[in-house]
């Protein structure tokens, strides 16, 4: 999780610096870069004054391109970045500039060719999200978006990764869940057979992790695990904090050069952000005290249950997550008595701890009995809903569940306070 945290900051400090120190030179060169950028800072209400500064600029840009027809040889990436940014600013509630898009839709359409925009996959997904509810009713978006299907099926949408962004987001926008789904077991199929190159596999993880309720839940495992180390890899070029142009470069001794486009910084950052504000981690505020105390006193094996728990519960694997959570609290119980009572916890071999004689120590030393009555309530709520025997078969609720982790938690933060 930590290294989690540590990408999601890399990115965050990569992305603002290159907005401080090359936006004004590359901003014209490569306007599609920075509207990107821009969508996904503003999905994730990312502030900076650098950030505002390209707000304004691509308001002004919006207006040059679309409004006032300013273009150079360059059309096709201007006409792009200009509408994929006035898309960005628009369901952001940023766009300080009036837009005609009926007059833009005309206009687009004399960009089409070969039934792509531009004769461009990447331009096309990007020009058609701001009209996606009319594709179906404009011949010529119909065609376009017949075109992109076909290569979808065609498998030619994944000889570019990034593709799998764009193309999530029309077929979210337009409600085509059944597309959706296709694409993930694509993705899944991809990443199983090892097809999935380094450098792509950020767009692989982001839509198998953002669509992951398409699928059923034997798979979330494999995705959590899949987007985990894909995170964690990142690193390997985060690290490094070099932005020139449009890569990132990283040199190593005896390493191969590898070259990242900014999109990639883009979608790494929106998809860092996701997995750590998803988890259940980011929903327990006592989290980051628990896991330092754990291992100042060197309790590895508590923080080990919390953390199997967490997986658990992402895995919705309902039972095991109880299981875990009474463990980490009966282990924290036996560890507690042990230090303060200066001898063995009494534990019969083959049977179950008692938790109401390993609170004696702690009571002694001031526990309320409200609260040690709450504690044993929460460890036989969670063992109960740890043995399914018991329940006829049926796991729990993730809702019941999910009750249990907050009281586990702010058992063991309680607890915990009594070492202090």
């Amino acid at each position: 999780m930590n290294a989690i945290n540590d990408v999601e900051r890399k990115l965050r400090e990569l992305i603002n610096r290159d907005l401080e120190v090359s936006f004004e030179e590359e901003r014209l060169r490569d306007p599609l870069i920075y509207s990107v950028y821009l969508f996904f800072l503003l999905k994730n209400k990312v502030e900076s004054y650098a950030i505002d500064n390209l707000i304004d600029w691509m308001n002004y840009w919006i207006d040059e391109v679309l409004n006032k027809k300013n273009f150079s040889k360059f059309v096709d990436r201007e006409f792009t970045s200009a509408l994929f940014g006035y898309y960005s600013l628009s369901i952001a509630g940023r766009l300080s500039r009036e837009i005609n898009l009926e007059d833009v839709k005309r206009m687009s359409l004399n960009f089409i060719v070969n039934d792509l925009f531009f004769n461009n996959l990447t331009y096309s997904l990007m020009i058609l999200l701001p009209f996606a509810e009319q594709i179906n009713r404009i011949d010529k978006f119909t065609r376009v978006f017949q075109q992109v299907e076909r290569n979808f099926k065609k498998g030619i949408l994944f000889n570019d990764a990034k593709n799998l962004i764009f193309l999530s987001l029309l077929f979210e926008k337009m409600g085509l869940y059944d597309e959706m789904k296709s694409i993930v077991n694509s993705c899944i199929e991809k990443v199983r057979r090892n097809e999935a190159q380094f450098s792509d596999r950020i767009y692989y993880a982001w839509t198998l992790w953002k669509y992951r309720k398409l699928i059923e839940g034997k798979e979330w495992s494999n995705i959590i695990e899949f987007t985990k180390n894909t995170l964690e890899n990142l690193s390997i070029l985060v690290n490094e904090r070099i932005i020139n142009k449009e890569i990132i470069e990283v040199y190593g001794p005896d390493v191969k050069q590898m070259e990242v486009s900014k999109i990639l910084l883009a979608v790494a950052l929106d998809l860092a952000i996701d997995f750590n504000n998803s988890r259940i981690f980011a929903q327990i505020p006592a989290w980051s005290f628990i896991e330092q105390k754990l291992r100042k006193l060197n309790w590895s094996d508590v923080l080990r249950e919390l953390n199997l728990a967490m997986s658990a519960f992402e895995e919705n694997r309902m039972s095991d997550c109880c299981n875990n959570l009474r463990m980490a609290l009966i282990i924290l119980l036996t560890k507690m008595y042990e230090l303060l009572e200066k001898q063995p916890p009494p534990i019969q071999p083959g049977k179950t701890p008692n938790p109401r004689l390993l609170l004696k120590p702690i009571r002694k030393r001031g526990l309320d009995d409200q609260v040690a009555g709450l504690i044993l309530q929460t460890w036989s709520y969670v063992s109960e809903r740890a043995h399914i025997e018991k329940r006829g078969g049926q796991p729990p609720s993730r809702h019941e569940v999910r009750y249990g982790i907050q009281l586990v938690f702010s058992g063991i933060e309680y607890l915990l306070s009594f070492l202090a």
